[in-house]
């Protein structure tokens, strides 16, 4: 098999570990109002699971407080109660029609831990990375009409892309530090 069917293969896991990368970095929280940390949760909504973002507006009345609107008012529990379990450290406050979520301030303690939560994002993501090119290196060793040189070009070639991807995790890791360091 041609090394272009392989190199798809671990393209899209590797694209898929760090589109959940992006997706864990935004719900490190920076110092105000983040409404990436919950357009993306899921909630049933009429036996299909659907995103906040999709179902409510949420906006920023203030740097440190967040406004979930759903346009439909009985919604606004099943969001509340799928927000909670998210153990956020934020206070919220159901008003019937809306919710209110009221951001602390971020202090130095709060900031560390932050970066602590980083470099376990970090090792998750590897992680798939490690398993995307453990998954398509099997493939390459049982592919039976591949010479031993032809085995060894396809491997070398695979770590490449690892590489590659492992070095796109380690800038957008240092990019959110750095965010959490300047605020």
């Amino acid at each position: 098999m041609e090394y272009s069917i392989y190199k798809m293969e671990l393209i899209e896991n590797l694209d898929l570990a760090i589109i959940s990368l992006e997706t864990q970095l935004s719900r490190v929280t920076l110092s105000g109002a983040n409404p990436q940390l919950f357009s993306n949760l899921k909630i049933t909504y009429y036996d299909e699971q659907m995103l906040i973002g999709d179902l409510s507006s949420i906006t920023i009345p203030e740097a440190q407080q967040l406004i979930i609107k759903p346009f439909d008012k009985e919604t606004v529990k099943e969001i509340y109660k799928t927000i909670e379990k998210q153990n956020y450290k934020i206070s919220m406050v159901d008003e019937g029609h809306q919710i209110r979520i009221i951001f602390p301030i971020l202090t130095t303690e709060k900031r560390q831990e932050s970066v602590k939560q980083l470099s376990s994002i970090s090792e998750s993501a590897k992680v798939k990375i490690r398993n995307a090119r453990q998954s398509v290196l099997k493939m390459i060793k049982l592919d039976k009409e591949l010479s031993d040189d032809m085995h060894k070009h396809y491997q070398d070639q695979v770590q490449i892309e690892i590489d590659l991807y492992n070095g796109i995790i380690d800038k957008k890791v240092i990019n959110k530090k750095e965010q959490l360091l300047q605020l």
